[in-house]
């Protein structure tokens, strides 16, 4: 009866616990629907705004490859004038459908043309902001505006244009087309689109500005400040998804963000939480109403019934208890009437008989244990709470070379690791009042053992060997968790410890080589992504604190390819280098902003398989920019000196043609015509007599006459004649420094430089403009030397003649300073100023500099070196034409020319002696006994040169005097001394007879007079 009351009672309360369980799982199951709630309403929500983003993107797509088409099929004569661009306009009706803002054709320089419609408003922002300065973003080749609006159209406004080129590939004009955000065929429905009641959708850029909202009063305005809504900001760093937000107005919402890939906007979903976890509040409801009815029900049925169920249990806990307190040996407990209880006083009488058996197993278990532990390879050693040893096995016997039964017992382990009394792990364990750092700087808490150590250090000396161990403690607890030893296991890693160090200090060395490399280096797996760089690669790829980028395989190859001038090249030369994954590659590549790069690179092979790929750039920027000058520089010296050999020539001509035209002009037997004609001959002379002086000027060979001269002087000396230069619509502005140094130049050559640069500025400056010239004293350092060959280090005053003209491409400063090359058109320009202006400067040991820029002028830069001597002024004497009686000994090779001094000279009255070369002049020279008073030599000949000639003369007759002749300038002569004179061809014989005159050193004497010689 009993048993079966029992029974009862067991099925009851089992059924309870079921009903109890029943609300348990529905609670879990009201969970789990709210979860799933809120999981499918947000994914609802981000797929409708993914999906309307990606709606955007086709449509902005769609319009581009629209206008694109158009531009491609539009021919380029259309752009010629407005005329042909409306009649074009007009045949474009479905056009105009799709950009129902307008479409518009513009010019290359963005100016409109024609529109259809063609409001003012939007012709006023093309003639005041061309469209291609408005581009922000690219698709294909189509341009797209950043939204705008206008006071006259406050709606959101964005614009499409694509170029139309001609056959040769150059921008004939645009196509623009123009579509209001809010417009039905665009993206007018998503301001009415609602989520439930009060949710909404909204568009906005990158600046913050609203582009489309449900309220019409915030399109176009930036009132979401920064931190009022933070998925908002968080979508501006590239945050895409759905998420929990209080919005800028306080409300509290699911939030979606997408990206609009192609125009940068972020399409946004705002629903209030109040409204969209509306059901989830009234199932909550339900549910905890059902919960405290259950609840209630439990207690009322479950209470009795457990109250008469553990009566009888109590009785056998008690009986079961105070056996307990006796020995293992008690009495078996008697067996209950009632089938369960004495079901659990046979089970315990078994376990009571099982204990005994597993204390006897424990027993012959501790000494296996010890027997273990002893006999192990891992040093090892125990020791009781107080300190004591009580088991040091053999192992570490071995290490330690201290015996067992030396230490057991004692409380001198310490000495046996460290020859010092201080603590091992396993006593910090005991004595967790001292901590670890103090003894072991390299200690953790064991993550394996609850409350053990783990340390590891270098020993310096122990048994006689420096040592690498890893000790790990682990404390051992009775029955009552009290501690009552400590057990430490030592690992000798002295081998891997050393290895692992050398291997470290090997990749030490490795990554500061590849960080002190001058060169970016760049590590990659097989799919391109980048695995190591070091920090000249982030330098020369302007990734500096970009670091995230790098690894970013779109975002960098973004970055990258708007550096490269030529991107499909880039692009294609990958492709090539991907499909040849095993071979080395090597180009250059081309930059923008003008930096130039060797690119190399070769696959990472590891056991015979390629892992990756090593790239190395080497920046060759600058090296590209000196042998482009060092290669100008040699261009033009080449040019010079055959400038400089023509010129030498043609002076020998015209010596012979000047010459005897004057002869002629000044002959009393020809009538008036003849004279004429003889005087036209001679200016024409002349004339060509200053063209060859241009080009000595050019090949730096004409005669200088330097002098000391104050730079500041000579330009206030020539700013009237500067002025005059100047048109009425064009100023000159003067800025010269007070406190300039002195230079020694030619001073009519200098007035020419000035001359020149200010013409060629003036007709530069076709609008007007500004004329300055500026002067300071400068200083030409190494660095200036290295960037600009051909300069030389030291102090210089600088001559800066800027104007505010049209300026000049790359490809025409490389030129500007060649002989005959002129931009002017035909019959305006020789092309020989700045050819003079650059051969006078680099023959007056100064250097020339140019900067110009298309649309915003050009500087020229004369740089001139000081000079130390004092300033003296300039000897302004002439000398008259004279006669003479003399003895002259002319030696010229040019038959020509020989000719007409012989007759110019004997004419005069001096007793004359021509030859044509050093050999027939000894033979003179001899014949006379060196008898003669003058010698008058050209200065390059075939076998014997002018100075050659007159020093080997002058030993023999030192008080013979000498006057060189020469069609080159002064180089030829520039190591002799300050007496040396020169007669520069071409010369007319009363430029002859005044040299002559002047070299003997006599009393000048008219053409009528008579005296000595």
């Amino acid at each position: 009866m009993l048993i079966k009351s029992l029974s009862a009672r067991v099925i009851s309360t089992t059924s309870l616990l079921v009903i109890f369980s029943l609300s348990l799982l529905t609670y879990a199951g009201l969970s789990y629907f709210e979860q799933e709630f809120r999981r499918i309403i947000s994914t609802q929500q981000s797929t409708m705004v993914s999906e309307l983003a990606k709606e955007i993107d086709d449509k902005i797509e769609l319009a581009a490859r629209v206008i694109g088409r158009a531009a491609e099929t539009t021919p380029f004569t259309t752009f010629e004038h407005q005329a042909a661009a409306a009649a074009e306009l007009d045949r474009e009706e479905e056009l105009q459908e799709v950009f129902p803002a307008g479409l518009f054709f513009l010019n290359p320089q963005g100016q409109f043309l024609a529109g259809r419609p063609s409001p003012d408003f939007l012709k006023r922002k093309f003639q005041a902001q061309p469209l291609f300065f408005r581009h922000h973003k690219v698709v294909g080749d189509v341009y797209i505006s950043e939204v705008f609006s206008l006071n006259s159209l406050p709606e959101p406004l964005l614009l499409f244009s694509a170029p139309v080129h001609d056959l040769q590939g150059r921008v004939t004009g645009y196509i623009a087309g123009g579509i209001n955000l809010l417009h039905k065929d665009f993206l007018g429905r998503l301001p009415q689109m609602t989520l439930g009641q009060k949710g909404y959708l909204y568009l906005y850029d990158d600046t913050r500005r609203l582009l489309i909202h449900p309220d019409p009063e915030r399109i176009m305005k930036q009132d979401v400040p920064l931190g009022a809504n933070k998925l908002f900001d968080a979508a501006l760093k590239g945050f895409e998804g759905t998420g929990y937000t209080v919005n800028s107005r306080g409300l509290k919402a699911l939030a979606s963000f997408y990206q609009v890939r192609n125009a940068d906007w972020i399409l946004a979903a705002n629903y209030p939480l109040e409204e969209a976890y509306a059901p989830i509040r009234q199932g909550r409801g339900f549910f905890w109403g059902a919960l405290v009815l259950a609840g209630a029900v439990s207690l009322l049925v479950v209470w009795p019934l457990a109250r008469q169920l553990t009566a009888p249990l109590e009785n056998l806990t008690r009986q079961i208890r105070e056996i307990g307190q006796g020995e293992m040996g008690s009495p078996p407990l008697p067996l209950p009437k009632i089938r369960e209880l004495r079901d659990l006083a046979e089970a315990f009488n078994r376990l009571q008989a099982d204990l005994q058996q597993k204390k006897i197993r424990i027993s012959e278990q501790q000494n296996f244990s010890e027997s273990l532990v002893s006999s192990s390879a891992l040093p090892c050693f125990v020791i009781d709470a107080q300190h004591q040893v009580l088991l040091w096995n053999r192992a570490c016997e071995e290490l330690t070379g201290v015996k067992a039964a030396e230490i057991i017992g004692t409380r001198n382990h310490g000495i046996a690791f460290y020859k010092t009394d201080r603590p091992c792990l396993a006593d910090l364990i005991i004595d967790r009042d001292e901590s670890p750092y103090h003894h072991y700087p390299a200690w953790q808490e064991s993550k394996m053992v609850e409350n053990g150590l783990q340390a590891e250090g270098w020993l310096p000396n122990l048994n006689g060997k420096k040592r690498y161990l890893f000790a790990n403690a682990a404390p051992i607890f009775n029955r009552e968790s009290q501690l009552v030893a400590v057990i430490e296991n030592i690992e000798d890693l002295t081998e891997a410890r050393l290895s692992h160090e050398e291997t470290a200090e090997a990749f030490s060395v490795l990554q500061a080589t590849f960080e002190a490399t001058a060169d970016g280096l760049v590590v990659e797996d097989t799919e391109g992504k980048v695995l190591r760089y070091n920090r000249r690669a982030l330098q020369m790829w302007r990734l500096e604190g970009e670091e995230q980028l790098i690894r970013n395989k779109k975002q960098l190859a973004c970055r990258v390819l708007a550096q490269v001038c030529d991107p499909r090249s880039y692009q294609e030369r990958l492709r090539q280098i991907q499909e040849n994954s095993g071979g080395e590659s090597f180009d250059t590549l081309e930059f923008k902003d003008g930096r130039v790069f060797e690119r190399y690179s070769r696959p990472q092979i590891l056991n015979g398989t390629v892992v990756g790929r090593v790239w190395s750039f080497h920046d060759i920027s600058q090296r590209r920019e000196l042998e482009n000058r060092l290669q100008q520089v040699q261009k033009m010296e080449a040019v010079g000196q055959l400038a400089g050999g023509v010129a030498h020539d043609f002076n020998n001509l015209l010596t012979v043609i000047n010459g005897y035209s004057a002869l002629l002009a000044e002959s009393a037997n020809l009538d008036e015509k003849e004279h004429k004609i003889a005087e036209l001959v001679l200016q024409a002379g002349e004339k060509a007599a200053d063209l060859t002086g241009q080009l000595l000027a050019f090949g730096r060979r004409q005669l200088l006459k330097p002098q000391v001269l104050d730079l500041n002087a000579l330009i206030r000396r020539n700013e009237k004649i500067l002025r005059h230069l100047l048109r009425e619509d064009m100023e000159i502005s003067l800025s010269l420094a007070s406190d300039l140094g002195m230079i020694k130049v030619d001073p009519t050559q200098l007035e020419q430089i000035l001359i020149n640069l200010v013409v060629n500025a003036r007709d530069a400056m076709v609008s007007g403009g500004r004329l300055s010239i500026t002067t300071s004293d400068v200083f030409l350092d190494d660095d200036f030397v290295r960037r600009h060959p051909g300069s030389i280090g030291g102090q210089y005053a600088l001559l800066k003649i800027c104007d505010q003209g049209c300026g000049m491409s790359v490809a025409l400063q490389e030129r500007i300073f060649e002989p005959f090359f002129t931009t002017k058109e035909k019959g305006r320009g020789t092309g020989l100023g700045l050819a003079t202006v650059y051969g006078i400067v680099k023959q007056s040991r100064g250097y020339l500099r140019l900067e110009s820029e298309v649309g915003k002028g050009s500087c020229f830069y004369v740089y001139l070196p000081l000079t130390e001597e004092d300033l003296l002024p300039a000897d302004g004497q002439e000398i008259e034409r004279v006669r003479g009686s003399e003895k002259v000994l002319v030696v010229e090779d040019e038959h020509s020319v020989l000719d007409l001094v012989v007759t110019a000279l004997t004419d005069a009255g001096f007793q004359v002696t021509g030859v044509t070369g050093g050999s027939q002049a000894l033979e003179a020279f001899n014949l006379e006994s060196g008898h003669f008073d003058l010698l008058l030599t050209d200065m390059v000949m075939p076998e014997m040169n002018g100075q050659q000639l007159a020093f080997l003369l002058g030993s023999k007759n030192p008080q013979m005097k000498v006057l060189y002749m020469s069609g080159y300038g002064e180089q030829h002569f520039e190591e002799f001394d300050q007496n040396t004179r020169l007669l520069v061809k071409p010369f007319t014989p009363d430029a002859l007879l005044s040299s002559v005159r002047e070299a003997l050193g006599s009393t000048t004497r008219t053409s009528g007079g008579e005296g000595s010689g």
